[in-house]
Parts: structure tokens; sequence; C-alpha cells
């Protein structure tokens, strides 16, 4: 007689054993011996090319705007001029994706940024002040352009959509980084680090106060010299959100990495792979459609507020600087393009990318203005 074979009892496992087998898969997930294939074409000094070429043809836009409101010149037309400031705006968003990516493709660190955004950021604010009071001051007045409607018609403008020192933010967002991942030696050691990692509140400060003042100004309750704009940061709290969220998700998984047993060499070596470059794409673009989710929630509430002023919500929008958020969507298939472990061997290059930029920016401005004081000079 056979006896019959009964089913093993399925084990039961404890919690502490579940626990290691979830911390098993998570750990199987990040490190993988096996990396992808895929590898996005655009690399990082591409999507810095591509963001000063965007620059730029924003300042077409926006000297555009001002001549058309000044002598009703209009050579781009309203519907060119819409579509340039709508790519520009993505701008600033594509130079910090570059950074992220420099960062963690180990060509660049934190600090290095600092320096050169800060340089940056002094710099271009310095030279529009001057070029402001040298031309807007003086030439354009001599032609015959009252300074006060000039003056008026200039800070409207850049304290509702121009991206006047692109550096602005770019600096405060790598202070922001710096003081989320450096640790000092000095100081601010042992349980002092948290203080240090505190001073993040700064650049968010700065990045809150621009925009709090340009609000505040678009909607005439304050007014502000043209000389404060050039130092202000471009975009508004809720970009500054995306790329916060993309930094600690960043810091979380080092964190996660190493409380998996990883050593640190093993987490710089796994920054490096195709994986984790898509990885950054996916969430970063996740990031993104949470903001633009976030913005519409918040346009809708003001829409709300302005219902009895409808029919002009368009400019009570761009007075509160609201749709950048949603605008960054477009930014989303180059992110999918984009890989930061593409490397170029000519480094130097990199070097003479933001010259040739702001030379491009200058060249726009110079060639503009030639051919505003060319039309000028044929009314008289």
């Amino acid at each position: 007689m056979n006896e019959e074979v009964l089913p093993e009892k399925k084990k039961h496992l404890t919690r502490s054993e579940k626990r290691e087998i979830r911390k098993q898969k998570l750990k199987n997930r990040l490190i993988r011996p096996d990396d992808i294939k895929y590898q996005g074409p655009i690399s990082y000094r591409v999507l810095r090319i591509i963001a000063w070429v965007l620059i730029a043809i924003g300042q077409l836009a926006f000297l555009n705007g001002v001549s058309d409101s000044l002598i009703q010149w209009n050579p781009l037309g309203d519907t060119l001029e819409g579509l340039f400031s709508f790519l520009a705006s993505i701008a600033t968003p594509l130079f910090i994706v570059a950074s992220f990516g420099l960062v963690l493709n180990r060509k660049r660190s934190y600090s290095a940024f600092i320096t050169i955004y800060g340089a940056g950021f002094f710099a271009i604010g310095l030279g529009v002040c001057l070029f402001y009071l040298r031309y807007i001051n003086g030439l354009f007045v001599q032609l015959g352009i009252d300074q006060t409607q000039m003056s008026e018609l200039t800070t409207d403008l850049l304290a509702k959509r121009v991206q006047v020192n692109v550096f602005a933010d770019l600096f405060a967002f790598s202070l922001f980084n710096f003081f989320l991942n450096y640790s000092p030696n000095k100081v601010f050691t042992g349980k002092k680090l948290i203080i240090f990692r505190l001073f993040m509140i700064f650049p968010l400060a700065y990045v809150t106060t621009s925009y709090v003042l340009k609000v505040m100004a678009s909607f005439g309750s304050l007014t502000l010299p043209f000389y404060f704009y050039p130092f202000f940061a471009t975009r508004n709290p809720i970009i500054f959100l995306v790329f916060a969220l993309a930094s600690l998700w960043i810091k979380n998984r080092e964190r996660l990495f190493l409380k998996l047993g990883a050593s640190k060499e093993d987490y710089q070596k796994y920054l490096l792979t195709k994986r984790n470059s898509l990885s950054f794409s996916i969430n970063l673009s996740l990031f993104v459609i949470l903001a633009a989710v976030l913005e519409a929630i918040i346009i809708l509430v003001v829409g709300f507020i302005y219902i009895a002023e409808f029919d002009n919500i368009v400019p009570i929008l761009d007075n509160y600087q609201l749709g950048q958020a949603i605008s960054m969507i477009v930014a989303i298939p180059i992110l999918f393009l984009y890989s930061y472990t593409r490397e170029h061997k000519n480094t130097l290059l990199d070097i003479f990318i933001p010259i040739g930029g702001i030379a491009l920016c200058g060249f726009v401005y110079i060639e503009y203005i030639f051919q505003l004081i060319l039309k000028l000079s044929s009314k008289q």
C-alpha cells in the first residue's frame, strides 16, 4: 500500500526574515553586474549648447517685445516672439540637468560649480547694469526715446518673464547641493553637521525672495530699480523644487546603497552605469510631472480667486510667473535622450561653450540694437 505524500507546509517567515528578503531584492536591483545597452545620444555638452541657443532666442524675443512697445517695430511677429519666449523658459532647467550629469559623472564638484557660477552670476549682473546705464539711459535717450517709458517697459518685462541672469539660478542650485552633500572636516563635524545642512535654506530663501519681489513689482505694489533684476533668480520656486527633489533622491539613494552593505566605491561605480543614467532621467521626468501637476493646481486656485477678472487671467498668470513647470514637460523627451555617461575627450571645449553662449547673446543684442538705431535714425 502506497503511503500518501502530503504537500509540505509553506514555511512561515518571521518579520525579520521578510525584511531581509526585501532588502536582498532591493540590493540586487541596485547593485547589478550587468549594465543596460541603452545610452541616450545627447551628452551634457550638447545639452548646454541647446540651452545657450535657447537663452539667445529668449533675448531676441525680449528685444522684439521692447521695440514693438516703443516704436511699433515687430520683426519677429507676436507668434514667433511667444514661441521663442516659451522655448527659452526651459533653458535654465537644461543647464541644471547638465550640471547634475557632470557631478554624477565625476567631472565636476558642486564646490567647483559654486566658483564658476558665482563668478558668472556677478559678472553678468554687473555687465547688464553697465549696459543699461550706458545705452538705455544714454544712447536711446539721445535718439529720442523717453527714458521713463523705456525704464518702465524693461522693468515690467524683466519682472514677468525674461531670463536676465541664468547664472543666478545655477549658483543657487550649486549652493543647495553643496550644503546637502559636502561634509566639512572642521567646525561642522559630528552632530554639528546638521547645522551645516540647514544652510540649504539660504539658496531656497534667495529664490523665494526673488520670486516674491518680482510678483509684487508685476502687480505694481512695489517699485524696484532696474538694477535689482539682474541679481534675481529667473525661475519660480516650483522649478527649484524639481531639482531639490532630484538632489534629495540622489542623496537618499546613496544612503540606501551604503545601508545595504555596499561601499562608497561600489556606489561611485554604480553612478557611472547607463542603468543609473536612465534611472536618473526617469525619476527627474516624474519630478517634472509632479511639479507640473502642482502648478496646474495653483493655476486653478488663482483662476478661482480672480474669477471676476477671468478675461484678464493670462496677464495675471504672467504676473505670478505661473506656467514655468508646465512648460518643462516639453523637456521630458530631451531627458530620455540625455545620458550623463557620455564623455568627451576634449574637455577644453567645455570652457568655450559658456564663452560662446555669452558671445551669442551679446551678438543678438548688438545686431538688434544696430537695427533699432537704423530704424530710429530713418524716422528722424
